[in-house]
Order: C-alpha cells, then sequence, then structure tokens
C-alpha cells in the first residue's frame, strides 16, 4: 500500500472513530441532562458524575485522534451546545 492510500485509510478510520466517539459524549450528556430535568427521575449523584466522566474521557479520546486538546474541548463543546439547542426547541415545540 502506498504512503498515501495508508494516510487516507489511517484519515477515514480516524474519522469513523471521532464520530463513535463523539456519538457517545452526546448520548453520555443527553442521560445526564435527563437526570437533571425529568421530574420522574431521582438521579443520585454518581450516576450524573459517571456520565461526565464518560464525557471526559471521550474528550480525552478525540484529542488523541485529532493531536489537539483545544481542538477536542472545542469539538465537544460545540456538540453539547447543539444537544441543547435540540432541548430548547423540542421545548417549544411542546408547548406550542
Amino acid at each position: 500500500m502506498e504512503e498515501s492510500e495508508a494516510t487516507l485509510l489511517s484519515s477515514k478510520e480516524n474519522a469513523s472513530e471521532l464520530a463513535r466517539v463523539m456519538e457517545r459524549i452526546a448520548l453520555s450528556y443527553q442521560a445526564a441532562q435527563r437526570a437533571f430535568t425529568s421530574p420522574a427521575i431521582m438521579a443520585p449523584h454518581e450516576f450524573i458524575q459517571k456520565r461526565m466522566e464518560e464525557i471526559e474521557r471521550g474528550r480525552e479520546k478525540i484529542a488523541t485522534l485529532v493531536g489537539d486538546e483545544l481542538k477536542a474541548t472545542d469539538l465537544v463543546v460545540k456538540r453539547l451546545a447543539e444537544i441543547e439547542e435540540q432541548g430548547q426547541k423540542q421545548i417549544l415545540s411542546d408547548y406550542s
């Protein structure tokens, strides 16, 4: 395999892994968010803390994939902001 093909394959693998990690972060965040906001759930602090730790492990994995701590943090923050925005839109549509 030529070096450019190996680099392309590596880039595709990294992109797939990045997408998987970002999805796990989103799911962890949404679970913690539901624990905070759902009136039917009385989530113990440990549950929420575990979700936040999962998010941090995901951010660390992303930093490894993209090679930059700041960029990894920025990606995670943007994704969490998207989740918040989606939640706000859902709340507004529920009351419309």
